[in-house]
This record gives structure tokens, C-alpha cells and sequence, in this order.
């Protein structure tokens, strides 16, 4: 990956990470009603989930293999399904979602290679 490649991604990243707070938050202030709020709350609460994944795949672009795509993939794979585990698991806990996607895409890399 080459410098302009790497500033690239990082700027693309960063942008999208601050469009994921920044549009649910614009959109609260066009909304007071009951209704606003409650969409509100459901859009805040889908930021740490987004903001996980959007990173993991910012970061996972570098590290698809052209020869084998799927072994390369399957740690991330595994480390999205560990985060979607742990949020169902400990009731739409963050931390336990992101521990658990950590420990599977590490248990992951350990067994793939």
C-alpha cells in the first residue's frame, strides 16, 4: 500500500466515522417531536455498532490477499460475528461486543494462520 493509498483510507475512514455521529445529531435538531426522539435514541444506539464495523473494514481492505480471498476474509468474518454474539448475549452491551469480536478474530487468526 502506498502512502497516497494509506491517506486516502485513513481520510475516507475518519470521514465516515464522523458522518455516523454527526447525521443523527443534524437530524435531532430538525426533529422535537416524541417521535424524533425515539428514532434518535435508535440511531444513537446503532453507532457503536456501525462505527466497529466501518472501522474493521477500513482496515481489512489492506489485508485481502488477491490469491485467497476467502482465508484472508475469514478472521473478519469471524470478528463480526463474535460482536454481533456479544451484543445479543449481554443484552446490547458495547464492551461485551467488542470483547467478544476481539477474542474471535484472534481465535481466528490463530487456527487460519
Amino acid at each position: 500500500m502506498s502512502t497516497t493509498d494509506f491517506i486516502l483510507v485513513a481520510v475516507l475512514g475518519g470521514l465516515g466515522t464522523l458522518l455516523i455521529r454527526y447525521v443523527p445529531l443534524r437530524l435531532h435538531g430538525q426533529r422535537r417531536s416524541g417521535q424524533g426522539r425515539r428514532v434518535l435514541h435508535q440511531m444513537l444506539a446503532a453507532i457503536g455498532p456501525a462505527a466497529i464495523v466501518s472501522l474493521l473494514t477500513v482496515s481489512l481492505i489492506a489485508e485481502v490477499a488477491p490469491d485467497a480471498p476467502i482465508r484472508s476474509l475469514l478472521p473478519g468474518l469471524c470478528g463480526l460475528l463474535g460482536v454481533w454474539l456479544g451484543r445479543k448475549l449481554f443484552r446490547n452491551s458495547i464492551a461485551a461486543g467488542t470483547i467478544m469480536g476481539v477474542l474471535a478474530y484472534a481465535a481466528c487468526t490463530a487456527v487460519v494462520g
